[in-house]
């Protein structure tokens, strides 16, 4: 859980700072690269976990999409934060 919580951390530091160096046009551009690459991370998962490791499929898919679905949706509220924090700021 440690590691999970880590790599959040990394990633909200890195779209703070992309928010507060590049704007958020560039931040938005990362968010979108993430959410691809989480896609194609979350396909191979589902491909390894049924095929190869044989794994439950109703169990093992719903706590993928879950797991996937909340981090987009944690990292798209921060980013919301950051842009409208530094909209209220140049207004």
């Amino acid at each position: 859980m440690d590691v999970t919580r880590d790599i959040l951390n990394i990633i909200l530091d890195v779209i703070e700072y992309l928010s507060k160096t590049r704007g958020s046009l560039i931040t938005f551009g990362f968010n979108m690269v993430q959410f691809l690459t989480k896609t194609i991370f979350m396909c191979m998962m589902t491909y390894i976990g049924i095929s190869v490791l044989e794994l439950n499929i109703a169990l093992y898919i719903s706590l993928l999409c879950t797991t996937w679905f909340t981090f987009h949706v944690l990292e798209a509220f921060f980013t919301q934060q950051i842009i409208m924090n530094k909209i209220t700021e140049m207004g």
